[in-house]
C-alpha cells in the first residue's frame, strides 16, 4: 500500500520480464506491478542507475578478460544481407574465440561506427566488396579516421571499381584495371582459371600463417606493392599466374591479354593477393583480393582428393593478426641509472657509466595475458642529441624474462640527450620509447685537482718559479764591480720649490727651450761608495735603509705556499688534493715518439651517425592543402624533340660533374712511394678519376679505346635506334666487403676509443664519426642519373617519334633494389620531366635468390657466389696493397697512438675518401695520400674487378650471356627461343613487359653486370696484355674500371643506317668513347667502329651457343687461388684442364 503525504500522489510502476530466444524472438514471462510515493521513487531511481553502472562495468571487465584480442572483442561486420550466411564458418570461428559480432548492411545507419569522435567497435570487417556506395561513416575518409582511433580493419576488394578500390592506393597498393581477376592455368584442374589454389611459400608471412597450411583457394584481384615499409605481404600470387582483362578458361587468354597492351597483364609472384598494413599507432589493416576466400564453400572445398583446403584456418590466422592476437608486443617500463646505482638520476654527468634497461612483454591470446618476452635478438638503443652519439645493442638479460639491458659510457659532450628504442619489423607491433635526460659537465668540485699525467706541466711551472727565485736572490746578493759605478744624474728640483739652498740656480742660456722648462740645479758631488759585507747590503746615502736578503725571500716564499695549501684545505678539504674517480676525467696517453701527454679520443668517435628525414609523422603535414596540381596550367603547346646527336656540329662531353658538387682536397701528401711500382711516364693526375668503380662517370677521351671517332654518327650515317645500358648513381657502401669496407674502420675506432689518440694529419679522427648509410643512392647519385636522363633526351629525343607513330610508349627496365629503382626514377624525371606518368612504363625485375634476372644474374648462378670462383680478385688486391701502401701505413701509424693500423685499414681509409666525397661533398681522408698512392688505389680496384667480374673471372661471361640473348631478341625482333641462362621466361616471353621493335631501350644494372656484358661481348681490346700483375702497374693497360664501370657508367649500342655501307650497322660507345668490335667474329676493322648488324647477331649467337650455363654456374669445377690459374676469356677451365 502507498502511504503518501499531503499533496502527494502514488505512482504505479510496472516491470515487464521477458526472455530472449534470438535477436528477433522475445518471449514475455510476467509483469510486476507496485506503487511508490514520489520520494521513494526517486530513491529507487538512483539505486537503479547505480546498479546499471555496476552491471555495465562488470560486463565490460568480463568481456575484456574473455577477449582473445589485446584491444577488445567487439566486431562490426558490414555485409550485404543476401550474402550474410555465406561466411558462417568464419563467423563461428570468431565467436568461438570470444568475439562479439554485430552485423550491418552497407547502407544502414545503425549501429554507428564512430560516435562523438570515439570508435564504437574494436574491429571492423567489410565484406561488401562490390558495394559502390557506403554511408558517411564508412567512406574511405571515415576508415582512415578509424585507423587513427586504433580500430583494426579487414577490407575486401573485388574486380569492380568501388570506394575501397580508390582507398587502396593510400596504402601503397596498386590495383589492376577493373575487370582483371587473377588467372592461372596451373595446376591443371576442372575449376575455372580464376579460382586458384595457392600454397603459402617461404616468401609469405610465415610468422602470421599456421605451419604446414594446406593450399588456399583464391578468387579475386592481385595487388602490386609499392615501396612502403608499413606493408606486410601475407600471401603472394603463384609465379605462373597473371591478371588479365580476358574472362574465360581458354589457354589463349595470356596471348589475348598481351595483345591488348597497356596494363592488361600483371604477372608473377611479385604480386600479392592478401596484404597487411600496420600503421605507426599499431592499428592493422588486411586487404583481401577477394572475399570469396572466406566463404563456407571454399572453406569446405577440397584442393586434392581427401585434403580439405586451408581457407578456414587461413581466415582465422589473418583475423588473429589483424585483431592483434598474434605478434603483439608492448613496452612495460624502462629504467636508466648509473652503474652501481638503482634509482634514475635527474641529471647525468659526462663520462658517467650508465645502465639502460627496457622490459617487453608479448600478448598471449590463449590466456589473454601479457607475458615477458625475450625473443628479440636485434634490439638497439640510441643515445642521441640531434644525432645518435651512441648506438649499441640491447641484448636480453639471461635469467630475467622480458628484460633487455646494456651499459655504456655517456659521451664527453653535455646537452639534452634521449634514450631511444625504435624497433620496427614487418608483422610485429612497433616498439618505440624515448626518454629525455640532461647530460651536464662536472661540478666545480668534480674536476680532479691534480692530474698524474700533467706532471710535465706542474714541473714546468715549479721550475719557472724556482728559477725566478734563484735569479732574484743572486741578483740581490751579487757584488758591485769596481769601476762600473755610474755617475748619478744631476738632481732637478721642482720649479715651485724655489732655489736650491746649497747653491744658486743654474740656467742654460744657450737654449730658449730649456729656459721655458724647469730650472736645473748645479751638478751634485758623486755618491759615496757602497759598503759591502757578507750577506747584507748597506747604502750610506742620505736616505739609507736596509734591503731584504736571501733568507727573507726564502721564508716569504715558503710561507706563501703554506698559506695557499691551508686556504685550499679550508675550502674543499682533501678533495682538493685527490680529485674524482678516473671515470670522471678524460683518459690520457703518452705519445710513442714524443715526450708529451694528450687526451684520448671521446667515446662516440667512429660511431655511426644517422639523420632521419623526413620525420615519421610530421605534425604540419596536410597533403590535402598542398595538391600537386591545382589546374590553371596556362599554355601547354609542345615543340619538336631535340636531336643533338644528329644536328649539332659537335658532341657534348661530360667532365664528371665534379667541379660544382664535389670538392677536391685542399692539400695532398707530397711524399711519394716506391717509384718502381709504376713504370712509364706519369699522366696528368685527376683524383676523381682515380677511384675505380667509385669514380663519377666522365666522357672518356676520343680514341682512348682504339677508335679515333666521336660518338656522333659519321656524315653519311644516321642513328635509327639505341639500346642504352647504365649503372646506378653514386651510393653508400654495400653491406658486404670481402676486402676493405668503410664500416669496418669506424667499428675499429669505436670499439676502444679509450686506448688511442690521433695527431697531425689524422687529428680529425679524434672527432670523426661514420656518417655513411648502406647501399642507398646519395644526393649526388640522384643528380647523376637526373643529368644522364636529360643528356639522353637532348641527344636522342627524336627517337620517340617512332613510339608516337606506333601509338605505344617505351618500356624501361630496372630491378627492385632501392638504389636501382631510385636511379631509374631519377633518370625518368630527367628524360621525361615531371610528371612522367603516362609517358613510359617502368619494368621492375626482382633481385632476390630464386628469381631469374639478367640485370642481376648472380642471384641464380651458385658458382658466382662461391668466393673461390666469383671473388678471386681479393687475392690480388690484398697482395698489391701490401706493396703500394707500405710507406703510407708507416707514415700514418706515427700519427695514430695506441692503435695498430693494418694495410687493410689504410686501404679502407682510401675507400672512405670517395664514399664520403660522393655522399657528403668532401672528405678529409683524401688529404692523407700521395698521387702515386691514389694511382695504386685505382689499380687495386682494377685488379678486384678484372679477376672478380671481367676477363680474368671464370664466371664473368656466363653471367653476361643472358643480356646478350635479350639483345639478340631485340635486334632480330624474335623472342628468345630457349631460356637456358638468367633470362626470365615469364617477362621476356611477354611482348608487354619485354617489347620487341622499339627504337629506344633503357636498362639499369650494376657495375659488375656491365663488366660481365663487356666480357660476354668479347671486346678483346680491353683484355690486351693478358692477366694484370699484382707486382706493378702496367702503364699501357687498356682495362681501367674508372673508364668502364664508374658510378652512372653508360653504354650506347647505336643502330645506324649509312648511305655508303650496306645494311644496318651497330657500334658500341662506352662513356662517350667508341670501342672497336674487332674481337667479335666477322666484324671488320672499321674507322668509326661499326659492324653490320647481321654479322654482329651471328657472332653473338655463336657465343651464346658456346656458353654452358649448367656447367659454368652449377658445375663442380674448382680453380686454385692466385696466379696458379688465370684466364682472359672470362670462362672457367674445361673439364680435365686442371
Amino acid at each position: 500500500m502507498c502511504r503518501a503525504g499531503r499533496n502527494q500522489g502514488c505512482w504505479q510502476i510496472n516491470v515487464k520480464l521477458t526472455r530472449s530466444r534470438s535477436e528477433r524472438d522475445v518471449e514475455p514471462l510476467t509483469t510486476l506491478s507496485f506503487s511508490l510515493s514520489p520520494s521513494a521513487y526517486l530513491v529507487a531511481l538512483r539505486l537503479m542507475f547505480s546498479l546499471r553502472r555496476l552491471i555495465t562495468l562488470a560486463v565490460g571487465l568480463a568481456s575484456l578478460v574473455s577477449a582473445k584480442s589485446s584491444t577488445g572483442n567487439s566486431v562490426l561486420v558490414v555485409v550485404e544481407p543476401k550474402r550474410q550466411d555465406d561466411f558462417s564458418i568464419f563467423y563461428d570461428g570468431l565467436r568461438d574465440d570470444g568475439y562479439e559480432l554485430t552485423f550491418r548492411a552497407p547502407k544502414d545507419e545503425t549501429p554507428a561506427v564512430i560516435e562523438y569522435d570515439e570508435a564504437k567497435f574494436a574491429h571492423v570487417i567489410i565484406l561488401a566488396s562490390e558495394t559502390k556506395s557506403f554511408l558517411r561513416d564508412l567512406t574511405p575518409q571515415s576508415l582512415i579516421q578509424l585507423l587513427d582511433l586504433e580500430t583494426n580493419l579487414i577490407l575486401g576488394l573485388s574486380t569492380k571499381q568501388t570506394p575501397l578500390a580508390s582507398l587502396a592506393p593510400e596504402f601503397s597498393l596498386i590495383l589492376p584495371p577493373p575487370g582483371t581477376p587473377l588467372i592461372s592455368y596451373f595446376p591443371k584442374r576442372d575449376e575455372p582459371p580464376s579460382l586458384i589454389p595457392i600454397k603459402p611459400s617461404k616468401y609469405d608471412a610465415t610468422e602470421i600463417l599456421s605451419k604446414d597450411l594446406p593450399p588456399v583457394w583464391f578468387s579475386g584481384i592481385p595487388q602490386a606493392l609499392a615501396n612502403n615499409p608499413f606493408i606486410v605481404p601475407i600471401l603472394h600470387a603463384p609465379a605462373e599466374s597473371f591478371a588479365s582483362e580476358v574472362d574465360g578458361g581458354s589457354a589463349d587468354a595470356l596471348v589475348d591479354a598481351a595483345e591488348k597492351g597497356g596494363e592488361g597483364l600483371w604477372a608473377g609472384s611479385q604480386l600479392s593477393v592478401v596484404t597487411g598494413f600496420q600503421a605507426l599507432n599499431g592499428a592493422r589493416v588486411t586487404w583481401l583480393g577477394g572475399v570469396d576466400m572466406l566463404t563456407d564453400e571454399l572453406a569446405q572445398k577440397e584442393v586434392s582428393p581427401g585434403i580439405k583446403s586451408g581457407n578456414a584456418q587461413f581466415a582465422r590466422d589473418v583475423a588473429a593478426w589483424t585483431f592483434k592476437e598474434s605478434l603483439v608486443l608492448r613496452i612495460d617500463k624502462v629504467e636508466h641509472h648509473r652503474v652501481n646505482a638503482t634509482e634514475p638520476s635527474e641529471v647525468y654527468t659526462i663520462n658517467d657509466q650508465l645502465v639502460y634497461s627496457i622490459y617487453i612483454s608479448k600478448y598471449n591470446p590463449q590466456k589473454a595475458t601479457w607475458e615477458p618476452y625475450s625473443g628479440i635478438t636485434d634490439l638497439q638503443l640510441e643515445f642521441t642529441m640531434l644525432d645518435p652519439h651512441i648506438r649499441t645493442s640491447l641484448p636480453p638479460v639471461i635469467g630475467v624474462p622480458g628484460k633487455y639491458s646494456t651499459s655504456f659510457r655517456a659521451p664527453d659532450r653535455h646537452g639534452v640527450f634521449k634514450f631511444i628504442v625504435d624497433w620496427k619489423r614487418k608483422g610485429w607491433t612497433y616498439l618505440h620509447s624515448s626518454t629525455t635526460v640532461p647530460v651536464v659537465p662536472p661540478r666545480h668540485d668534480g674536476y680532479p685537482r691534480f692530474l698524474s699525467a700533467a706532471w710535465p706541466y706542474y714541473a714546468g711551472a715549479i721550475s719557472t718559479s724556482v728559477a725566478f727565485f734563484l735569479f732574484s736572490a743572486i741578483w740581490l746578493a751579487g757584488e758591485v764591480q769596481q769601476g762600473n759605478v755610474v755617475a748619478e744624474m744631476p738632481e732637478r728640483h721642482d720649479i715651485e720649490e724655489g732655489a736650491n739652498e746649497e747653491g744658486p740656480v743654474v740656467y742654460d742660456s744657450q737654449s730658449l727651450e730649456t729656459e721655458a722648462l724647469l730650472p736645473t740645479s748645479a751638478p751634485q758631488p758623486a755618491a759615496p761608495p757602497v759598503l759591502k759585507s757578507k750577506g747584507w747590503i748597506f747604502d750610506n746615502s742620505t736616505c739609507t735603509q736596509s734591503k731584504f736578503g736571501v733568507l727573507h725571500l726564502s721564508a716569504a716564499f715558503a710561507l706563501g705556499a703554506i698559506a695557499c695549501l691551508v686556504a685550499q684545505y679550508a675550502v674543499c678539504g682533501l678533495e682538493c688534493f685527490g680529485g674524482r674517480s678516473s671515470s670522471s676525467s678524460r683518459p690520457v696517453v703518452a705519445h710513442q715518439d714524443q715526450n708529451i701527454v694528450t687526451a684520448l679520443a671521446p667515446p662516440y668517435v667512429g660511431s655511426t651517425e644517422v639523420h632521419h628525414f623526413p620525420p615519421t609523422k610530421p605534425t604540419n603535414a596536410y597533403p590535402s592543402l598542398f595538391p600537386t596540381n591545382v589546374g590553371y596550367p596556362g599554355g601547354t603547346p609542345t615543340g619538336a624533340e631535340p636531336a643533338v646527336i644528329a644536328t649539332a656540329p659537335a658532341y657534348p662531353v661530360h667532365p664528371g660533374a665534379c667541379s660544382d658538387q664535389l670538392l677536391r682536397p685542399k692539400k695532398m701528401v707530397k711524399e711519394e712511394f716506391d717509384p718502381a711500382l709504376a713504370k712509364g711516364k706519369k699522366p696528368k693526375f685527376n683524383l676523381f678519376r682515380s677511384w675505380g668503380n667509385l669514380s663519377p662517370w666522365y666522357s672518356v677521351e676520343k680514341g682512348k679505346f682504339g677508335v679515333n671517332s666521336s660518338p656522333e654518327p659519321p656524315d653519311t650515317c644516321k642513328v635509327t635506334g639505341l639500346h642504352f645500358l647504365h649503372r646506378h648513381g653514386a651510393r653508400y657502401p654495400t653491406a658486404w666487403a670481402s676486402y676493405g669496407g668503410p664500416a669496418k674502420f669506424g667499428g675499429k675506432l669505436h670499439k676502444a676509443p679509450e686506448i688511442w689518440n690521433a695527431t697531425g694529419d689524422l687529428a680529425f679522427l679524434n672527432e670523426w664519426t661514420y656518417k655513411l648509410g648502406e647501399e642507398l643512392l646519395t644526393p649526388f647519385g640522384r643528380q647523376q642519373l637526373y643529368d644522364l636522363g636529360i643528356s639522353l633526351r637532348m641527344k636522342y629525343g627524336y627517337l620517340l617519334q617512332n613510339f608516337t607513330e606506333k601509338k605505344t610508349i617505351p618500356v624501361f627496365r630496372t630491378e627492385s633494389q632501392d638504389r636501382m629503382l631510385a636511379s631509374a626514377m631519377n633518370f625518368a624525371i630527367g628524360f621525361f620531366g615531371y610528371p612522367f606518368e603516362g609517358q613510359y612504363q617502368q619494368s621492375i625485375t626482382i633481385e632476390a635468390d630464386g628469381f631469374n634476372n639478367t640485370l642481376a644474374p648472380y642471384k641464380t648462378c651458385p658458382n658466382a657466389k662461391d668466393k673461390t670462383k666469383g671473388d678471386r680478385g681479393n687475392w690480388y688486391t690484398a697482395r698489391w696493397a701490401e706493396r703500394y701502401l707500405k710507406s703510407a701505413q708507416k707514415r700514418l701509424q706515427k700519427q695514430l697512438n695506441g692503435l695498430d693500423l693494418s694495410i687493410e685499414d689504410v686501404f679502407v681509409m682510401q675507400q672512405l675518401c670517395p664514399y664520403e666525397t660522393v655522399a657528403l661533398g668532401y672528405s678529409k681522408f683524401c688529404e692523407l695520400f700521395t698521387e702515386d698512392e691514389w694511382e695504386g688505389f685505382n689499380y687495386a680496384l682494377d685488379l678486384t674487378f678484372w679477376y672478380g667480374n671481367a676477363f680474368g673471372s671464370p664466371v664473368a661471361r656466363v653471367q653476361g650471356i643472358g643480356y646478350i640473348q635479350e639483345m639478340v631478341a631485340r635486334l632480330t625482333h624474335m623472342p628468345i627461343q630457349v631460356h637456358n641462362s638468367s633470362t626470365n621466361a615469364t617477362l621476356d616471353d611477354n611482348p608487354i613487359t619485354f617489347p620487341l621493335g622499339q627504337s629506344l631501350y633503357v636498362d639499369a644494372t650494376h657495375e659488375v653486370v656491365v663488366l660481365n656484358i663487356i666480357t660476354a661481348l668479347n671486346l678483346t681490346n680491353f683484355a690486351e696484355g693478358g692477366p694484370l700483375p699484382y707486382t706493378h702497374i702496367p702503364h699501357d693497360r687498356t682495362f681501367r674500371v674508372a673508364e668502364l664501370a664508374p658510378f652512372a657508367t653508360n653504354i650506347q649500342f647505336q643502330l645506324l643506317e649509312c648511305t655508303d655501307l650496306p645494311g644496318p650497322q651497330i657500334r658500341i660507345v662506352i662513356n662517350d668513347a667508341v670501342t672497336p668490335l674487332t674481337g667479335i667474329r666477322g666484324c671488320p676493322k672499321q674507322k668509326d667502329g661499326m659492324c653490320p648488324v647481321d654479322t654482329f647477331v651471328s657472332a653473338m649467337k655463336e657465343i651464346i651457343s658456346e656458353v654452358d650455363w649448367t656447367y659454368d654456374c652449377h658445375g663442380n669445377w674448382t680453380v686454385p687461388p692466385g696466379a696458379e690459374w688465370e684466364t682472359v676469356r672470362g670462362s672457367p677451365p674445361k673439364p680435365g684442364e686442371i
